[in-house]
């Protein structure tokens, strides 16, 4: 089971852009299916993932705010 991504527990999504966003989402996301599909003896411990899934729910609430912020606007996120 490879580490969780680097500076993961650093990460802020209120201060990074939507492509910062999109792409640790995706980073985090596969990290979790990964350790998901490990058998027992290689199996993150309980906190490790824990903290990466809170963190990744962050990412996606914040890329879900914007989403909802765009469709309000003039362009609907077009630009």
């Amino acid at each position: 089971m490879r580490k969780p991504p680097e500076g993961y527990a650093d990460v802020n999504p209120s201060l990074m852009t939507d492509d910062e966003l999109r792409r640790i989402h995706t980073e985090m996301g596969a990290w979790i299916e990964e350790a998901l599909a490990q058998a027992a003896p290689n199996i993150p411990s309980d906190d490790v993932y824990d903290s990466v899934y809170a963190r990744l729910s962050e990412i996606s609430s914040e890329r879900a705010t914007r989403q909802r912020e765009d469709r309000g606007s003039f362009d609907a996120g077009r630009f």
